[in-house]
């Protein structure tokens, strides 16, 4: 039986581990120290920026091979408009308050 994981930040294992093993696995990414494996760490980015309050936030790219179509003198790409909805789709159902709601547009 699996005791030791090797591949979650602490933060992400911590809900397995208490709901399925029961507290009984171990985290094999958190070095002697106590500190966590440096590449399990939040890299940093140029693309970290803030918010309109100046709060810390991240950004992201997600590629894809979806192409660029002529659109009525311009051009759109329905298939990158498509993963941008399935994407703000999820995080509103997965997070029904979110800072957006509450009034802190991000990068807005």
């Amino acid at each position: 039986m699996l005791d030791t994981q090797y591949r979650m930040h602490p933060e992400i294992s911590a809900f397995p581990i208490e709901k399925f093993y029961n507290n009984t696995l171990r985290n094999g990414t958190v070095l002697p120290d106590g500190t966590v494996r440096r590449d399990l760490e939040a890299p940093v980015t140029a693309f970290l920026t803030k918010t309109l309050k100046g709060s810390p936030h991240h950004m992201s790219f997600v590629d894809h091979n979806d192409p660029e179509v002529p659109y009525m003198g311009s051009i759109q790409n329905p298939g990158e408009a498509e993963i941008v909805s399935s994407i703000v789709l999820d995080i509103l159902i997965n997070n029904p308050v979110s800072s957006f709601l509450e009034g802190d547009y991000g990068g807005c």
